[in-house]
């Protein structure tokens, strides 16, 4: 009778360990689910901390089972010197993960597949040189000033450790930050708008793709992650401000390939040009 008393107890108290793990573990799935959008905000304000630029989401959901995540209203500001609004923000992306636990816990790496956001809209404030050749010196404007102040503060910060230590930072299974790498962004249903030396545009932007980014880095900190996208997002913006000026110059200069080539060659330094 004692005995079966004793099985009886050792039962019970396995079948209250199953039961205390698995609540344990609803109440961190629970817990993730409604920090997650508070931890990737934290990320993003810290990332652009001390630039004078705002960075953040309103909601992140994950579905541990498919790996994927789903980020609502993602934005980034204008750096300080340009008009208060944000630089670029999305309506949606969602997230393909490839989550290791070995990576994320050994090396303090995410690789994330793909990413596809839906609703992009960039606010370009551009000024640049006299001329056409003002394409090739590198045009001033908010996403540029956004690159260059997110890569002085990761020099910064390189800046103040040792040569030890900053030798340590250049291999990033050794760096104490979390990377990234991103093998492929999706951008649909794009917008662009603002100006260029004060002439206003508004363009719609066809789909395009950023790859393999943080991949010959072995993955990029949060704020050279941002710096990184900024800047490819800058180079598209020029890359369609021209495309479309083009576009709407050849379209009025049919009557003849020499009418269209001046149409071109004079919207093109109408627009470059300094006021």
């Amino acid at each position: 009778m004692k005995t079966s008393q004793t099985h009886y107890r050792k039962g019970g108290c396995i079948f209250s360990l199953v039961k205390l793990a698995i609540l344990s573990a609803i109440v961190l799935a629970v817990a993730l689910y409604f920090s997650l959008s508070y931890v990737v905000d934290y990320v993003l304000k810290t990332a652009t901390s001390g630039t004078g630029i705002d960075a953040g989401v309103s909601n992140v959901t994950m579905g541990i089972s498919e790996q994927k995540i789903e980020v609502e209203n993602f934005y980034i500001s204008n750096p300080p010197s340009f008009k208060k609004c944000n630089a670029i923000e999305f309506k949606d992306a969602v997230i393909d993960a490839d989550i290791s636990v070995g990576d994320i816990l050994a090396k303090k790496l995410i690789v994330l597949d793909e990413i596809k956001v839906v609703g992009l809209k960039m606010n370009l404030d551009m000024k640049t040189g006299s001329g056409i050749n003002a394409l090739t010196t590198a045009p001033v404007s908010n996403l540029t000033e956004i690159k260059d102040l997110m890569m002085k503060k990761f020099g910064v910060d390189q800046n103040a450790q040792s040569s030890q230590s900053q030798a340590s930072t250049s291999n990033s299974s050794d760096s104490g930050e979390w990377r990234i790498i991103i093998k492929k962004m999706i951008f649909d249903d794009g917008t662009l708008d603002g100006s260029v030396n004060a002439k206003a545009i508004k363009i719609a932007l066809p789909s395009f793709e950023l790859k393999n980014i943080g991949v010959d880095e072995g993955g990029l900190t949060p704020t050279q992650l941002v710096a990184e996208i900024v800047g490819q997002l800058s180079y598209v913006a020029t890359k369609n401000i021209v495309k479309d000026v083009v576009n709407q110059s050849v379209d009025a200069g049919k009557e003849g390939t020499t009418k269209a080539l001046d149409k071109v060659k004079n919207s093109l330094k109408n627009i470059f040009k300094s006021n």
